[in-house]
């Protein structure tokens, strides 16, 4: 069930259109409902205040009709240059956030529900023109929608003005990895709990001294999901343990392992039945969404920040303050007690090990592309070296320690060489 349910509110969520149609059959169904009320109101003596010429009605009607449908057309046209826009010079991951921007979705979304409302009213207008009767109720609502609509364009053109900056646009992707970088520290709901050292290296040997099974991709694409509680489910009867081989967000082959099984029994095996059920629970995509990983927010921020620093842009501004938000990004994942997420059942059994998650691959993802392309870059290179030394004065171990030194002693040889004068 909760792999269906992911599977539809990423399909919502991509889907450009679904506000724009909800809007539109509530328009279609509102202005029908309207005009029975209309008429049955002014049957019974009521909306004496609301009487006017049929031709006024008319007029009025398909004036607001025509310029809906010539606003929605200047709604496309403005999205369509900032999506050229934006692909250009920031990246096509950028162009998901515009995929799922409400308020343009909701703008295009009112201007068409406005345009059917009035084309609705003006024709049963005219069926009604003989009866003598003019839903004038109606043709003032269809007035107001048009006014809010007018506004809604207002407010469109501040909104796009405003979200095609590049600061704003950085700004959103790290608040996106801040988010998504503290749904993994302890104590998040719904991630499980961090193992010490010493449980973790206990669990890798039970899987290389009892691993009795693999379950594979039966498809190839992005690993966006696992249904982890029903797996723990599936788990508990047989006495097997569940480890991911695959990180979220991964490009897996078809037939590729994607998880294996382990057992403390002494004898045990693996059911046909059991392994269907499993691949069943793992859900894989034609592409990553931001839903799946935190790499896809490093890569996001990242992407940027290299466009930024490509000859054909040169904006080094734009660069350092993706630097930034991925150093705050850094920040969260240091937080965590391990690097090995588990999952327990309801005995206190870990049934579940999710694939391990190290910070130095975060830290090489995020600060090593960056470092690599602002080789004759020294403003970026400081940027990257201070944050790094804001790193180091929260790191909580030894280790992270060690991999932010080593980080910045790449990024100190770059800079030295940078500025050396020949």
């Amino acid at each position: 069930m909760k792999v269906l349910i992911f599977r539809l509110l990423t399909a919502v969520r991509s889907n450009f259109w679904f506000i724009p149609s909800l809007l539109t059959m509530s328009a279609i169904a509102g202005a029908f409902a309207l005009l029975e009320a209309d008429f049955a109101l002014r049957e019974q003596g009521f909306l004496a205040q609301f009487v006017m010429p049929i031709e006024s009605a008319r007029l009025a009607l398909s004036t607001i009709a025509g310029s809906m449908i010539t606003m929605a057309s200047l709604v496309f046209s403005m999205t369509l240059v900032a999506l050229t826009l934006v692909s250009q010079q920031l990246g096509p991951r950028i162009l998901m956030r515009f995929m799922d921007d409400r308020p343009t979705q909701v703008v295009l979304g009112l201007f068409i529900a406005t345009f059917l409302f009035a084309l609705i009213i003006l024709i049963r207008t005219g069926e009604e023109a003989y009866a003598g009767r003019v839903p004038g109720i109606a043709v003032v609502v269809t007035a107001t929608l048009a006014v809010l609509s007018l506004g809604a364009m207002i407010h469109f053109i501040h909104h796009i003005a405003t979200r095609l900056q590049a600061d704003v646009l950085v700004s959103e992707l790290g608040r996106d990895l801040r988010a998504a970088a503290s749904s993994l520290s302890p104590g998040a709901a719904g991630i499980g709990e961090y193992v010490p050292k010493r449980e973790q290296q206990s669990l890798n040997a039970l899987f290389e001294d009892h691993a009795i099974g693999h379950v594979s991709a039966t498809a190839s694409g992005y690993l966006l999901q696992l249904d982890t509680e029903t797996a723990v489910g599936l788990a508990q009867a047989p006495d097997l343990v569940i480890r991911m081989d695959a990180r979220p967000g991964q490009f897996v082959l078809q037939d590729e392992p994607v998880m294996t099984l382990a057992t403390r029994a002494a004898e045990s095996e693996v059911s046909s039945a059991l392994t269907e059920k499993l691949e069943r629970l793992i859900v894989v995509g034609p592409r990553r969404t931001p839903e799946a990983s935190v790499e896809f927010e490093i890569d996001a921020l990242v992407e940027v920040a290299l466009r930024a620093l490509s000859p054909g842009i040169n904006d080094t501004f734009t660069a350092t303050t993706c630097v930034d938000r991925l150093c705050d990004g850094l920040r969260c994942l240091m937080q965590r007690d391990s690097e090995q997420r588990v999952v327990r059942d309801p005995d206190g059994v870990v049934r579940f090990m999710h694939a391990p998650e190290p910070f130095s691959r975060y830290l090489s993802k995020a600060f090593g592309p960056i470092c690599y392309a602002a080789d004759d870059n020294p403003m970026v290179l400081e940027k990257l070296l201070h944050s790094i030394e804001r790193l180091q004065e929260r790191a909580s171990d030894q280790e992270q320690q060690y991999l932010l030194e080593k980080q910045a002693g790449l990024i100190r040889s770059r800079l030295e060489a940078s500025t050396t004068v020949d």
